[in-house]
């Protein structure tokens, strides 16, 4: 199974231009990475300036979020004729990011996407993750079968 992870940009990052891989530094930026690698998942992120990066983008530093409907609309600009043909080439998606930058994305969302929020927030992610980085390969795939 080829998966897909989706997650939003942090509000901790460097000071300087770099790749996206290096350029964020939040706690669950950070345990995202690792779920990636763990478990060989691709993975790209909503950011509120450049609307879909990928890990090798260099990008400068900004501090924009999304927080009104002009903001979704703008980065729904920058991301969904991105996303649109990649999704072809998984068989899930994984998404992990707040309602406004899921809101961006909103217009592709179907079956194969699995859309993981919680109801403690950040802390409710960080738990989540860190479990899911436990996990073997194939424990972590059957959980993701369960959403």
């Amino acid at each position: 199974m080829k998966i897909l992870l989706i997650h939003s940009c942090s509000s901790k990052k460097l000071n300087k231009p770099a790749l996206v891989k290096d350029f964020y530094k939040g706690q669950l930026f950070g345990m995202l990475l690792k779920l990636a690698k763990n478990h060989s998942l691709d993975w790209i992120v909503i950011s509120g300036k450049y609307g879909l990066l990928k890990p090798n983008d260099f990008i400068e530093p900004y501090d924009s979020k999304i927080k009104t409907k002009e903001d979704i609309e703008r980065i729904k600009g920058l991301t969904i004729h991105k996303l649109k043909p990649m999704i072809e080439n998984y068989d899930k998606i994984l998404v992990i990011m707040g309602k406004n930058y899921r809101d961006v994305i909103r217009s592709l969302i179907n079956d194969k996407f699995i859309i993981i929020t919680h109801k403690k927030g950040l802390f409710g992610y960080l738990s989540l993750v860190s479990n899911w980085n436990k996990l073997t390969k194939s424990e972590f795939k059957m959980e993701l079968l369960n959403y």
